[in-house]
């Protein structure tokens, strides 16, 4: 699998030492970020990795560009462990596939799913920017029904 490298500036293969588990750079030895982080300057199918913005049960969201269009977007990446239980995958993809279907001004449109060469299983979609709902209910509380169910209408 390949990691950006900080020291190299690049990204480059990574090897695991044996004696302590830690992922280095194959090319210079430095340290590199472990399974599931990946660093910024990390390009998967055409995503560079920019930060992570959260973690769920199926794997990691990072803020990312894509490159060609240089756009922002928010890049799900499946966990190396679920990635390799064929059932997880399916479920990755169809919810991609389900996403791609719908199109609605308080949905976020898909843009891209796939998986690379060393397996790694992403789904872009659009980033948007702001609070969380989970953030929102912390910091004032549920929100009214009567607000929850216009927004719903719109």
């Amino acid at each position: 699998m390949a990691r950006y490298c900080k020291n190299c500036n690049q990204n480059v293969a990574v090897e695991i030492v044996s004696s302590t588990n830690e992922v280095v750079c194959a090319h210079c030895g430095s340290p590199v970020s472990p399974d599931n982080i990946l660093s910024p300057g990390t390009i998967i199918g055409g995503f560079m990795i920019e930060c992570e913005l959260g973690r769920g049960g199926m794997g990691v969201v990072y803020r990312a560009t894509q490159v060609n269009l240089e756009r922002p977007v928010a890049l799900k990446v499946m966990s190396e462990a679920l990635s390799r239980d064929p059932n997880f995958v399916d479920g990755f993809f169809r919810e991609a596939r389900a996403a791609a279907s719908l199109s609605h001004p308080h949905i976020v449109q898909a843009y891209d799913a796939g998986a690379t060469p060393d397996g790694i299983y992403y789904f872009a979609m659009e980033l948007i920017d702001g609070e969380t709902v989970d953030s929102r209910i912390m910091r004032k509380g549920a929100l009214p029904t009567e607000r929850a169910e216009a927004e719903q209408a719109v």
